[in-house]
């Protein structure tokens, strides 16, 4: 016997979809988080206004600072913009080496 359901609708509904759970927005996708680290180099789909592509990640949290390697511009963008403007990942840093900069007590020069 299927499950009881407490809704007026299910009478008139089969049971299977009249207990469905409740997704309240259907269309939109799963979230996804990039994992970005200090130091990663990365290209986005634009082209900076000096013509460059690449870019280095300077800051990390709710926002991500980006320097520019062809004219040494900084910008800030939210996370959500950085992972849509993100085209890929040029070198991250678990590739180069397993420690996290400055690990060793030293600072990596940008």
């Amino acid at each position: 016997m299927a499950a009881q359901c407490r809704t007026k609708r299910a009478s008139r509904l089969s049971a299977a979809f009249a207990c469905a759970p409740y997704n309240p927005k259907p269309y939109m996708a799963p979230i996804t988080i990039t994992p970005i680290r200090l130091s990663d180099r990365v290209r986005l789909r634009k082209p900076h206004a000096c013509g460059g592509h690449g870019w280095v990640v300077v800051r990390v949290g709710a926002d991500i600072g980006l320097k520019c390697e062809t004219c040494g511009r900084r910008v800030l963008l939210t996370r959500r913009d950085f992972e849509r403007r993100l085209d890929r990942l040029v070198t991250p840093l678990a590739s180069q080496n397993e420690q996290h900069p400055g690990a060793d007590g030293h600072e990596t020069p940008l």
